[in-house]
């Protein structure tokens, strides 16, 4: 049976290892070093100058581990994209032949997404520290990985959702990452705190790493693993598990409206 758990598990094997070789082909190490890395680096280091510049050495820290921290989440919208390209390539139409659920092959198909944000964000989280001399040694390393794969994980659920709009406007794809990105580096509290209005507090922490940053940041200034930080990351999967289910009604929902109006064979 398609829905049986070994036909999920084929698929989502399938569907990786298809999506390591997209990823293959997108960088060379020498690429991704000098290139995509030696960037993200960049980026971090010019956030924490930017914290100095206006505030303390404290604000340097702080914006130096956020920005570092997000680089994970902010990896995983790539699969607005990438899910805008299955159209393009015609590979969404193979989906409708399909018995499976479109929302598995999707997700599985953009995972190198997850683990490429990952990887990165550690990297440059060791690689800044050392630059700016933070003092990180007495991190909880095993914790900061865990909490990681949290924040990145919940954040995909989130960028496989709106991957949903990049399906039936294409165009738009470029928009909808960059509106994430900005609502990601300003709201959620990675260079500064959340903004105290009642209401606008409440949004954002519907969003991802909103409630998870801080319990990562815990882990990464070596504090006790209290039971606020396992609140903070169990608040983080719940958002992503939100997040997931409304993934499932936006994906296969744009699909099938785009079958029903005859547009799902566009090219854009």
């Amino acid at each position: 049976m398609a829905d049986s758990p070994a036909a999920w598990f084929t698929l989502v094997r399938i569907g990786m290892l298809s999506s390591f070789e997209d990823y293959r082909r997108m960088f060379t190490w020498r690429s991704w070093l000098l290139g995509w890395l030696s960037r993200l680096v960049a980026q971090v280091l010019f956030f924490a100058m930017l914290g100095r510049l206006v505030g303390t050495v404290a604000d340097e820290h702080y914006a130096a581990i956020g920005n570092a921290l997000v680089l994970a989440p902010l990896g995983t919208l790539g699969v607005v994209a990438s899910t805008s390209l299955e159209r393009r390539l015609g590979t969404l139409h193979l989906l409708l032949l399909s018995p499976t659920d479109p929302l598995v092959v999707i997700v599985s198909r953009g995972l190198y997404w997850v683990f490429d944000g990952i990887l990165t964000s550690l990297v440059t989280l060791g690689l800044v520290s050392v630059i700016l001399d933070l003092d990180v040694q007495r991190g909880n390393l095993p914790l900061v990985v865990c909490g990681q794969v949290v924040l990145a994980c919940s954040t995909y659920a989130m960028a496989v959702a709106v991957s949903g709009l990049s399906i039936r406007w294409p165009e738009a794809r470029t928009f909808i990452t960059t509106a994430l990105t900005i609502v990601l580096l300003a709201g959620t509290g990675v260079n500064s705190a959340l903004p105290r209005n009642p209401f606008l507090h409440a949004v954002l922490h519907l969003f991802p790493v909103t409630n998870g940053l801080p319990a990562v940041r815990a882990a990464v200034d070596g504090g006790p693993t209290s039971t606020a930080v396992l609140l903070g990351l169990g608040a983080e999967c719940l958002v992503g598990l939100g997040w997931l289910v409304v993934a499932h009604v936006a994906v296969v929902g744009s699909i099938r409206r785009q079958v029903r109006t005859g547009r799902l064979t566009a090219m854009a």
